[in-house]
C-alpha cells in the first residue's frame, strides 16, 4: 500500500507542475514595462547614438519581455506604435526579434512620417529584418523635414537602401509619391541629396525616370475615368477590319512622335468593338488608359485657352 501511496504522490507532484506551467508562461508580463522606459529615457537623452542603448539592462530586460509568447504581436506592435518614444524604441526592437512581426508590417510603414528619430532608428532594424517585398520608395516618399539633419537617420536610412540596391533591389516610386503635394516631394528631395554620392545620384536618376513618366491620375479621375482589364473586358468579336485597325493604332501610337487619333464610321460598324480591343491592347503594354467626354473635359473652362493650358500642364 505504502507504493501505491507513494506513486499517487508523484503523479499528484507532476498534476500540479502542469498546471503551475502556464503562469510560468506569462509570468513576464509582470514586467512593468513603462517602468523600465521611464529608467531607460534618460539613459537615452545622454548617449550619442541609439545604438549604444543595447548595452542598458533595462532596455534589454524590456525588449526580451515584449519579444517573449508572454506577449501577443498585437500588443507588441501597440507598444512600438503607441505615444511613448521610449516605448516605441523597446517596441520596434521587440518586432525586430519576433519571428511573427512580418504580419504587422503594414501598419509600421504607415506610421513612419509620424515616427520621431530614436524610435525611426529601431523602426528601420525592423523593416530590415522583415519586409518580405521592396519597400525603399514608400519609406523616402515618408521623408521629414527635420530627417536631411540628423545623421543617424542619414546612416540608418541610406545604410538600408545602400545594401538594397546593392543587392539588386529596384527603387520603384508608385502612385504613393505621385500623389504627395509639391512641398513634401521637395522634403524627398531634400533628403536625397545629403545621402552618399552613389546613392543619391541612382536614387535621383530613379525619381527623373518616374517623374518624367508619372500622370497625374487624380486629375483624370476628376473628369474621366481611369480604365483596367475589368473595366474593358467585355467579349469583342475581332474581325479582320478590326484586327488591322488595332495594328494601325498601335503603330500610330509607338511613334517617335504619335499623333491624336480620331475614328469615325456608320453606327454599327465596330467603333466600340475596335475600341476595347485597342484598349485591351494598351493596357497589355502597361499604358494608363483614360477615358473621358468633350462634356467632361470643358466642364467649367469658360476663358479661351483655359483647355488647351489644362491639357498641356497634365
Amino acid at each position: 500500500m505504502a507504493g501505491i501511496y507513494y506513486a499517487f504522490k508523484w503523479l499528484n507532484t507532476l498534476a500540479d507542475e502542469e498546471t503551475a506551467a502556464p503562469d510560468k508562461m506569462i509570468a513576464n508580463q509582470s514586467v512593468d514595462l513603462a517602468d523600465l522606459a521611464d529608467k531607460v529615457e534618460p539613459i537615452m537623452d545622454k548617449v550619442a547614438h541609439p545604438g549604444d542603448i543595447f548595452a542598458n539592462e533595462d532596455f534589454e530586460e524590456a525588449v526580451t519581455a515584449l519579444a517573449s509568447n508572454a506577449y501577443t504581436l498585437e500588443q507588441a506592435s501597440n507598444y512600438a506604435l503607441g505615444a511613448n518614444w521610449a516605448l516605441n524604441c523597446i517596441g520596434y526592437e521587440a518586432l525586430y526579434r519576433r519571428d511573427d512581426s512580418a504580419a504587422t508590417m503594414e501598419r509600421v510603414l504607415n506610421a513612419i512620417r509620424y515616427t520621431s528619430a530614436w524610435p525611426l532608428f529601431f523602426l528601420m532594424r525592423y523593416i530590415d529584418a522583415r519586409a518580405t517585398e521592396p519597400v525603399g520608395a514608400r519609406i523616402l516618399s515618408s521623408a521629414r523635414s527635420w530627417w536631411r539633419n540628423n545623421p543617424a537617420i542619414i546612416e540608418c536610412v541610406g545604410g538600408y537602401l545602400d545594401r538594397k540596391i546593392a543587392g539588386g533591389e529596384e527603387i520603384e516610386f508608385s502612385q504613393q509619391y505621385i500623389d504627395l503635394k509639391a512641398d513634401r516631394k521637395k522634403i524627398v528631395r531634400e533628403f536625397i541629396d545629403v545621402l552618399p554620392d552613389s546613392l543619391r545620384s541612382e536614387l535621383n536618376k530613379k525619381l527623373d525616370q518616374h517623374e518624367g513618366a508619372a500622370i497625374d491620375q487624380s486629375f483624370l479621375r476628376s473628369v474621366g475615368e481611369m480604365l483596367n482589364r475589368e473595366r474593358v473586358s467585355d467579349p469583342v468579336f475581332d474581325t479582320r477590319q478590326i484586327s488591322r485597325l488595332r495594328k494601325e493604332l498601335l503603330d500610330e501610337l509607338e511613334r517617335s512622335e504619335p499623333r491624336s487619333i480620331l475614328v469615325v464610321g456608320a453606327l454599327g460598324v465596330g467603333k466600340s468593338a475596335l475600341r476595347r480591343a485597342f484598349a485591351n491592347d494598351l493596357l497589355d503594354r502597361n499604358w494608363h488608359v483614360f477615358q473621358t467626354s468633350a462634356a467632361s473635359l470643358v466642364a467649367d473652362k469658360i476663358y479661351i485657352g483655359e483647355l488647351a493650358v489644362q491639357v498641356r500642364r497634365r
